[in-house]
């Protein structure tokens, strides 16, 4: 549902003295939704294993993932309306960084090690440790700052809202995947993730 999109315009929606307290109710909607989520992917996890070519490890940081993403991206465009840069900044600088160095480490560790063939469960695990970290910490700050878990109005103005852009989104990934896909169909899976990479 990508229910982060609405949060640019829910400041004009509901104002600027509601602002925080609507995106604390995104906020807790979409870890609701990503719960109900993530436990239809856990009935059928070695399906999605295997759809996916996922080992156990990548299937829980993607589903952790989703948690925190919606964190960061709420946050972002909160910050983004409120005219905030130093935040953005902050956490970008927080997670991404970490995520790099500590993606490239644990490659380097692994082949070194003797755990090359997990290389990329040990990037995976590397780059997108800091950033559920920092999604989770984001979580709390903006459910603090909002002080509001449930408004109807705002739910109901975030689906009506975001509903509508699902095939944007769904194309957007697509395009985003796809060369992927074609380096990994033509070529190979080890390209691909160079390629990736």
């Amino acid at each position: 549902l990508n229910l982060y999109r609405c949060g640019d315009q829910v400041k004009f929606e509901f104002g600027k003295e509601r602002y925080y307290s609507a995106i604390s109710s995104i906020q807790f909607l979409c870890y609701l939704i990503v719960a109900g989520f993530c436990s239809i992917l856990f009935v059928f996890k070695e399906e999605v294993k295997v759809m996916f070519n996922m080992t156990d490890v990548m299937f829980y940081v993607m589903l952790l993932f989703f948690f925190g993403n919606s964190s960061m991206e709420l946050m972002r465009r909160r910050e983004k309306q409120m005219l905030h840069y130093k935040m953005n900044t902050i956490t970008t600088i927080l997670t991404m960084f970490p995520a790099t160095f500590l993606s490239i480490f644990l490659i380097w560790y692994g082949n070194t090690n003797g755990f090359s063939e997990r290389a990329v469960e040990l990037r995976t695990f590397g780059f997108y440790a800091p950033q559920i970290l920092g999604g989770f910490i984001l979580f709390f700050i903006l459910i603090v700052q909002g002080r509001k878990l449930i408004d109807l109005k705002v739910w109901k103005y975030a689906f009506l809202f975001c509903i509508p852009l699902i095939p944007e989104m769904i194309s957007i990934q697509i395009m985003n995947q796809s060369d992927k896909i074609m380096v990994q169909t033509l070529i190979g899976m080890d390209e691909a993730g160079i390629y990736a990479l």
